[in-house]
């Protein structure tokens, strides 16, 4: 019954637009039956629209937002969804079957007999809707205050679904709540004290080079030693953490919370005031040389605002032409022969974004290693109960083909001699989902397989080793800092864990993570995301391995820890 008045109230709603459009074309040119010319077009725009926003929520759970809105008017971020063409091929022959129908539809009314004009008949087809949407108001309000799962989960699937509760009206009426979500948390205000303290500190005897190597959506099953051979003997002889968390399910987040050692919650914030990482102004004054790379845009997200936001133009070098690999090829060399033009006692400071394991997976014959794999990829093709097996071989051969452009950085660092005093970071912004939770790709959920990463540091002067204990983005700051000579406590300057002993040993209890409008709190066992804005959507509870979370007595508990732990680090660096 419900899904009827659904279909029924809002089909309306989203026609009307369209009938807008017409009506206004009659009444400019009624002769010329201008309304009946433009009618098939506005309506399959509007068809459209649902569509592809029904497949936006299908595979990523939520529907054109704020996030998707700053994606397409941000240079570079179109770019950064790597469409194909035939994905480009299949969006267009949807459009056209949608306009081709709605223009049959229209000639064949044109040809049935006009019916007689029945008095009333608008404000009957008024009426009725209203009734409609009112049944529709109150049976959901009524539904929610039973934790109706069916009809919240109806509701949500709706674009600009705008729900009606009147919980406090039932309950005082002896009608009770059923506890279908735990608390609920806001964003912290407050302006930004970022560091808490001034930096004091002195200078190291032999500052490190540091080399920092991000990749995208390499999640921390694909270091293998058939997948990653090389990268895989480089962590045997470096600090390898396997149990790492990146700050989000994004590039943005993945990359803020790497650098500035803060959750996701301040990234508006420094956006807004264009705040650089302490991390790199600490490097600036130390004198060190900078280049960044991307084979991105460093516009898309925001990093030239952000993270490098304190280097001069030309320290920045984007890539955006041609397939991913050829870029991350070009930029490897080019990233090479800078190194090689420092001069020896000049330390310097490295970043490559690499781009070839972001959908669609871009790699040459020559780094199949799995060659039963999709040719083409066709995101409309993707649905959330498809295998994937194919297209997880598919980026197997990309993240292969990265392993490649790691090999030839490192054979150079240990070649040229530069490895023994070059403190090398590699790890990923993300992670990538193949249906195992339902979704596909990133962005979407704060599953396992989109936000754990692999994380290895080889640090001059440090034994080889494989930590298992919890570690997080947020935590890099943190142990690189005193490696700088910084001698505040870390909380002045970030909310992570220094991961290098002594400090390490106090481990991780849990982890911070957030997206465009979520933040999630992951312990041991469960994990809670909580919105933080609109388009957050509900609470959600599951284990830490994205299962279902059935009668757990002591759940409150733990979620007054998380809630808290989270509300501390929002409000850290907030005054």
């Amino acid at each position: 019954m419900y899904a009827t008045l659904l279909a029924t109230t809002y089909a309306t709603f989203y026609l009307f637009p369209a009938w807008g459009v017409t009506w206004l074309g009659n009444r400019l040119a009624p002769t010329r039956s201008l309304g009946a010319r433009i009618a098939p077009g506005a309506t399959t725009v509007i068809l459209c629209a649902l569509y592809f926003d029904g497949r936006l929520y299908e595979l990523y759970g939520f529907h054109v937002n704020g996030f998707v809105w700053n994606l397409v008017i941000t240079p570079g971020g179109l770019e950064s969804l790597g469409l194909t063409g035939a994905t480009l091929a299949a969006a267009a022959a949807v459009c056209a079957a949608l306009l081709a129908a709605e223009s049959a539809l229209l000639r064949l009314t044109r040809r049935l007999p006009e019916p007689p004009p029945a008095p009333g008949a608008a404000m009957t087809s008024c009426m009725l809707l209203i009734v409609l949407t009112a049944s529709e108001r109150l049976y959901y309000g009524f539904q929610d205050q039973r934790a109706n799962a069916a009809v919240l989960a109806a509701a949500a699937r709706l674009p600009g679904y705008q729900p009606l509760t009147y919980g406090h009206w039932l309950t005082a009426h002896g009608i009770a709540r059923t506890r279908h979500h735990h608390g609920s948390l806001t964003a912290a205000s407050g302006r930004l004290q970022y560091p808490r303290a001034p930096l004091i500190g002195s200078r190291p005897d032999v500052p490190p080079n540091i080399v920092v190597l991000v990749a995208e959506s390499w999640r921390a099953d694909a270091l293998t030693t058939r997948i990653m051979p090389s990268t895989t003997r480089f962590a045997a002889r470096a600090i390898n953490y396997r149990q790492h968390y990146s700050g989000g399910n994004g590039t943005r987040m993945g990359l803020f919370t790497l650098f500035y050692g803060m959750d996701g919650s301040y990234w508006q914030t420094i956006l807004d005031e264009r705040r650089p990482p302490l991390l790199l102004r600490r490097l600036n004054d130390l004198g060190y040389r900078f280049l960044a790379q991307t084979a991105a845009r460093f516009s898309y997200p925001e990093f030239d605002a952000t993270i490098f936001s304190g280097l001069q133009a030309d320290r920045l070098h984007e890539d955006s032409a041609g397939p991913t690999w050829l870029r991350d090829r070009s930029n490897v060399a080019r990233g090479i022969d800078w190194m090689r033009a420092v001069p020896d006692g000049q330390p310097f400071f490295y970043f490559q974004f690499f781009e070839s394991p972001h959908a669609p997976y871009a790699f040459p014959p020559e780094a199949t290693i799995e060659p039963d794999y999709v040719r083409d990829v066709n995101y409309l093709d993707i649905t959330p109960d498809a295998d994937l097996t194919r297209l997880r071989h598919r980026y197997d051969n990309s993240v292969h083909h990265l392993d490649q452009q790691f090999a030839r950085l490192f054979e150079y660092l240990e070649t040229s001699g530069r490895l023994a005093d070059t403190l090398v970071v590699v790890t990923g912004d993300h992670g990538e989902e193949f249906n195992e939770n339902g979704h596909w790709g990133h962005n979407s959920e704060f599953s396992q397989p989109q936000v754990r990463v692999p994380l290895i540091l080889r640090i001059p002067g440090r034994p080889p080793a494989q930590v298992t204990r919890m570690s997080s983005h947020i935590d890099l700051a943190a142990t690189l800092m005193p490696l700088l000579g910084v001698r505040n406590p870390i909380v002045d300057y970030s909310t992570g864990h220094n991961l290098l002993p002594p400090g390490a040993g106090d481990g991780r209890r849990a982890v911070t993570l957030a997206d465009w409008s979520r933040i999630a709190w992951v312990g041991t066992d469960y994990k809670f995301v909580y919105p933080l804005g609109p388009g957050g959507g509900g609470t959600r509870i599951a284990t830490r391995n994205d299962r279902a979370v059935v009668d757990v007595p002591d759940i409150e508990a733990v979620e007054r820890t998380a809630m808290h732990e989270l509300w501390q680090g929002m409000r850290h660096f907030r005054r």
